[in-house]
């Protein structure tokens, strides 16, 4: 799977559910890890999340955050969603409104309900 990011991503997501394998988080976060080194955006925001949740790995809220910004940046919907969701409650990092609705927009164009939601909240409170 080596320089394959979608094979890479792909391991790590049978790594991390068990899918043919043993579960194995350690062994997910080092596959996901490979993929998004090559700029793989799917495994970008799983190790966003992985970094958030500790899930191989001890919590580290800055990692998390990176990460979700090189997914988003490549236009990965989850991670806009989660980002918005960081900055606007300052979790993980400064609390930023003018980054989050950057984020919030970002996702409502690509679709997201939950931001298109959040959107319209902030439109009614002006």
């Amino acid at each position: 799977a080596q320089g394959y990011p979608n094979a890479q991503y792909n391991l790590g997501v049978c790594s991390e559910r068990g899918m043919g394998v043993d579960v194995d988080l350690v062994k997910a976060a080092d596959y996901y890890r490979l993929a998004a080194a090559q700029g793989y955006p799917n495994a970008q925001y799983n190790l966003g999340v992985f970094h958030e949740r500790g899930f191989g790995m001890d919590v580290n809220m800055d990692a998390a955050v990176r990460y979700y910004i090189q997914a988003a940046d490549q236009g990965y919907t989850a991670a806009q969603y989660v980002l918005a969701e960081r900055f606007e409650l300052g979790y993980g990092t400064d609390k930023d409104m003018d980054k989050a609705i950057e984020y919030y927009e970002q996702a409502a164009e690509n679709g997201d309900s939950k931001s298109l939601v959040k959107m319209g909240e902030f439109y009614e409170k002006g």
